[in-house]
């Protein structure tokens, strides 16, 4: 259900039931399927939660089972959420309750891998509204073994969220503290280039990708797997 955005212009509000037209279901990104692992990564988004749903709900999540390869969640406890990150079915990161249910909240997840899939990322950062306030040194990484696509609100169509998302952006690299506090700054605006001498990557996603909105039920689905 499209309504003014978070950032800019117009955002989308989900609920964990329903159609995409009435406010249910949940967005995908389908040429996300064919995005390899990424050493390295970053989640960029505006975040609206408006109700305190039961367990675990999907902001963006990567594969079909809770965390494989990876997942950036809130687990409503009350009229202030935490924040989760799964990586390959584990939780990486859970926070205390830092997201106000009603406000609008930039969220940011970070991952820097200098060691290679196998060995895992040497560091995963997460922010809230420009600020730091999770970091992992040498936490898990992750590997998409059979590519699936990005769903936003929702994880295999199941876990979904109730509220608005808006301004998703998907970057091949890790953004600096700098650009994390730029993009909140600045909603709807995109991070700079990388400096000189680093090698430039292409973000995974730019202004204008197309997210397809699906409709049905977006609840706890026994097939998404447990969180």
């Amino acid at each position: 259900l499209e309504q003014a955005g978070l950032a800019t212009g117009s955002a989308v509000r989900f609920s964990d039931g329903g159609s995409a037209t009435d406010g249910g279901g949940f967005g995908q990104l389908d040429a996300s399927a064919s995005i390899p692992s990424l050493q390295n990564l970053t989640i960029s988004m505006w975040v609206q939660p408006d109700a305190a749903d039961v367990g675990a709900s999907m902001l963006l999540a990567k594969g079909t089972l809770a965390g494989d390869p990876f997942a950036l969640a809130t687990n409503a406890v009350g009229d202030s959420n935490p924040l989760l990150w799964f990586v390959q079915e584990d939780t990486a990161i859970t926070t205390d309750p830092v997201m106000t249910v009603g406000e609008p909240h930039h969220v940011v997840i970070t991952q820097l891998d200098e060691n290679g899939l196998e060995l895992g990322s040497t560091r995963t950062r997460l922010y809230l509204d420009g600020e730091l306030i999770a970091e992992l040194e040498n936490s898990d990484g992750y590997e998409d073994v059979a590519p699936s696509v990005i769903q936003i609100g929702a994880l295999n169509g199941g876990f979904g969220f109730t509220g608005v998302i808006d301004d998703v952006q998907i970057y091949s690299r890790e953004l600096a503290t700098e650009d994390v506090q730029f993009l909140f700054e600045n909603p709807g605006m995109t991070a700079a280039a990388p400096p000189p001498g680093e090698t430039p990557l292409a973000d995974v996603t730019v202004p204008g990708d197309p997210v397809v909105l699906k409709s049905g039920e977006n609840d706890d689905d026994a097939d998404a797997g447990p969180p």
